[in-house]
């Protein structure tokens, strides 16, 4: 008996190591919950802005702001703070940081002097930029100001739009894009305040106490545990807004996330000591147990992957039915955890009958490859909305993509497609869109290519034209969709020009089997286009 003893305190000892191992493996996949929670709800914040810089974009490549046109423009912009977003203020700054033009104030009210705002010396620089907290120097309230340059009709800077909201509007619309189970969730401006917060805010409001602001902001995405503040010992799940100097932060009780933990692992010491003699029964437990660790990993990486496809659909686009087209779209993430991408599509009717598609590619996957997507994104469909030419556009975009952090590097192809079926189209840096012909005879469009954006400026950048016919379906995608390990990209092109050729087949169909075609694992992710010409209106599948 005395001999067994040894095997069973070792048998004891390995118990009590798995134990805890398996208590500080489901205790990571708690503090990564925690912070995809807080990676979605930065994401979704920085898409409420580019939402906003979308409306003023609109705004600036109106004639009477492009014109200057100080007398048309007053009316011209209390229409839109009425039917819009800006519902603190909507005005024009000049270059000398003079807001001459106001939604709010009476015609002929004097200029207020705005030269000391940081984000209006930014706007007048040429970046669009979104304020901390101010106090409005109108109507003396705290409010969120954005900023956009604006430019005159010869190209040259001639200004810039200011449009606010006050806070307590900002806190509810912003609310309404964020929701973290079982917590609480905080967005702090550069200097601290609270921008929108688990109560209503009405005023100035300092960040909640106890938080280490300092380390947060140094970190800049993470998760902390056993922090201390007046609301007991939390775990707080934080991440930076891309392009700003916000924080947002999910406050949860550390208790209620680790604590169940900590009891269970007691409990199941104790379970191991009693189990300790009985080597047999013990090692067929382990073995159970170390199953169960499989699975539970394994269902933690399959929630994961499915956060990350729903956080990457809700960043790109519902289609719309534009007469006379039918069109279809989809998005396959890349293998792996929270693999969310830099992959975009859209397609936007620009009111006069041409509809503009476009589809982009950021380099890189995660957070910051997502955020500089939607920043894209919504530049594109501002110059969409502005009816810009192909090669406009994409002169535009590269001129923004520098603009931002770390000038990321991003191909796209920007189309617009004409009531009578002609399309112009430019490559910056992507794979040739694909033309399938009604008779099933496939075409490449290799005209309009040029470099991708964020490397050297390319002016002009050149364009291609091709008509099409009734029953020509156009396809544009990514490099997802044709890149296959052990294969080049020719090889790709051609199985997708084979795949896609034929027979007519309906586009859901079309891009279903397409996607169907990338190889398993996947190492990049893939998003398709397809717009089939009908020549007469038609319905959308999407």
């Amino acid at each position: 008996m005395f001999t067994a003893l040894p095997a069973i305190a070792v048998l004891a000892v390995m118990g009590t190591v798995l134990a805890i191992g398996h208590r500080d493996s489901v205790a990571g996949d708690r503090r990564q919950e925690a912070a995809q929670l807080g990676m979605a709800a930065a994401l979704n914040a920085r898409r409420f802005l580019d939402d906003q810089f979308s409306i003023l974009a609109a705004v600036a490549a109106s004639p009477v702001v492009r014109a200057t046109d100080l007398e048309r423009m007053r009316p011209f912009l209390v229409d839109v703070a009425r039917n819009g977003r800006f519902t603190a203020n909507l005005g024009f700054v000049n270059r000398e940081g003079q807001a001459v033009v106001s939604a709010s104030r009476p015609p002929g009210s004097p200029p207020i002097d705005l030269s000391d705002r940081a984000y209006v010396q930014g706007a007048l620089a040429g970046k669009p930029m979104v304020s901390d907290v101010l106090i409005g120097r109108g109507r003396n309230r705290p409010i969120i100001a954005f900023g956009y340059p604006t430019r005159a009709a010869s190209g040259a800077r001639n200004g810039m739009l200011a449009g606010s909201l006050a806070l307590d509007q900002f806190d509810a619309a912003l609310k309404r894009l964020l929701y973290a189970p079982g917590g609480a969730e905080t967005i702090l401006d550069g200097a601290d305040n609270v921008i929108a917060g688990p109560r209503p805010v009405e005023g100035l409001q300092p960040a909640p106490k106890g938080y280490p602001l300092a380390i947060m902001r140094r970190r800049r995405t993470g998760v902390l545990a056993g922090i201390e503040t007046d609301r007991g010992t939390r775990l707080l799940a934080f991440a930076r807004v891309e392009g700003t100097s916000w924080l947002v932060v999910v406050d949860r009780d550390r208790d209620d996330v680790i604590g169940p933990l900590d009891d269970a692992l007691w409990l199941e010491i104790g379970a191991l000591a009693l189990l300790a003699g009985v080597g047999v029964l013990l090692t067929l437990a382990t073995a159970r147990r170390l199953d169960r660790l499989d699975r539970r990993r394994d269902e933690a990486l399959t929630e994961q992957r499915s956060i990350a496809v729903i956080l990457q659909r809700s960043l790109l686009p519902d289609l719309p039915d534009p007469p006379g087209l039918t069109v279809h779209a989809d998005y396959v993430p890349a293998h792996g955890a929270m693999s969310v991408g830099g992959d975009w599509y859209d397609v936007v009717e620009m009111g006069d009958g041409r509809v503009a598609l476009s589809v982009g590619d950021v380099a890189g996957h995660g957070l910051a490859a997502a955020a500089v997507m939607g920043q894209l994104r919504s530049a594109v469909r501002s110059m969409a909305l502005g009816c810009a030419a192909p090669v406009e556009a994409l002169t535009q975009l590269d001129r923004f993509t520098s603009t931002l952090p770390g000038r990321p590097l991003a191909t796209v192809v920007y189309a617009v497609l004409e009531p009578s079926g002609r399309l112009r189209y430019a490559a910056a840096g992507h794979p040739p869109p694909l033309l399938v012909r009604a008779d099933g005879s496939t075409a490449f469009l290799q005209d309009g290519r040029s470099p991708l954006l964020g490397v050297e400026p390319v002016e002009p950048r050149p364009e291609g034209s091709v008509e099409l016919a009734p029953g020509d379906t156009l396809i544009i995608y990514t490099d997802g969709l044709v890149e296959r390990p052990g294969d080049t990209i020719d090889d790709g092109l051609a199985a997708l020009a084979r795949q896609a050729g034929g027979r007519a087949r309906d586009l859901a169909q079309l891009t279903k089997s397409l996607l169907a075609t990338v190889s398993e694992p996947r190492r990049d992710d893939a998003a398709i286009l397809c717009v089939r010409f009908e020549g007469q209106p038609s319905s959308v599948a999407s």
